[in-house]
């Protein structure tokens, strides 16, 4: 099966670290149907999808235990979609 993988806003930047999440989309999805939410942390990947049914948000976010940073960055990123 071939998948598309959506494009990572800090992967190969300066100041990025390594990524540590990633969505997969398969490449039976028209990229029409899809696009990548930008979020400044390797930690988070989230994608919109959309059709006839209307649209759906899915995220993915890998949660390390030893800091809430990616929990602390996705607080923020809901607080500024509304």
């Amino acid at each position: 099966m071939e998948h598309h993988i959506p494009n990572l806003v800090t992967h190969g930047t300066k100041n990025s670290t390594h990524t540590r999440s990633v969505i997969l989309v398969n490449k039976n999805l028209s990229k029409d149907s899809w696009q990548t939410i930008p979020i400044k942390n390797p930690d988070i990947t989230a994608i919109k999808l959309r059709g006839e049914w209307g649209k759906i948000c899915i995220y993915n976010a890998y949660n390390d235990y030893t800091h809430s940073r990616t929990i602390d960055n996705l607080t923020q990123h809901f607080e500024n979609e509304e």
